[in-house]
Formats: structure tokens, sequence, C-alpha cells
């Protein structure tokens, strides 16, 4: 049973599946959350794309990443190779990010 699930886990049209779905709870949750924003100020030059920036989130704040880049410049998320990192990969091309794949144990 737990090598079918990870096939199918695996499958690219599943994931394709489970991605527009990730991405739907994902907005659902956004439109139904209060939002606030913290020391905006230190992120206008950032947001208006007039200096290159890195933004880093921990795994667990990952969730509502995609509404965290109010600029129309483009926004690429390095992401593992692994089937997850694909489903995530999946999940937040709904939100117009493209992702780099990296791995720190194939090679960098």
């Amino acid at each position: 049973m737990k090598r079918l699930r990870k096939a199918l886990f695996r499958n690219p049209a599943v994931q394709s599946v489970l991605g527009a779905l990730a991405a739907s709870y994902v907005w659902l949750v956004r439109v139904t959350s209060r939002w606030v924003d913290e020391n905006r100020d230190a992120t206008v030059d950032a947001w208006a794309g007039s200096e290159p920036v890195i933004i880093a989130f921990w795994h667990n704040r990952l969730f509502l990443m995609p509404y965290c880049w109010p600029s129309q410049e483009p926004f690429h998320m390095l992401i593992s190779s692994h089937a997850d990192g694909r489903l995530i990969s999946k999940t937040v091309s709904w939100f117009n990010i493209s992702t780099v794949t990296g791995s720190s144990s194939k090679g960098g």
C-alpha cells in the first residue's frame, strides 16, 4: 500500500491535481484570514524592484508565501527536486511563481 501511495504521489498528473487543490486551499485561507503588515517601510525598495532581494521562509511559514510578494517583478523560488518539492512547485505556479530546482546532496 505504501509503495502504491508513493507511486501515485510521484505521478505528474496526480501532482498537478494536488497542486491545484493546494493552491485553492491557500487562496481560501488567504481570503478568510486577517492580514497585518509590519515594518513595511523596510521592504518598499524590494517590492518596487529597485534593488535585488533574497527572501527566506521557514518551512512552516511557506503556506501564505505567495501573498508576501506584492510586486510585479518576477519571483523565483529555490526548491528541492524531490517529489514534495515538485508538488510545492506545482502549487506556487498557480501564483505565477517560477521555481529553480536545487539539491545540496546532488551537486548543489
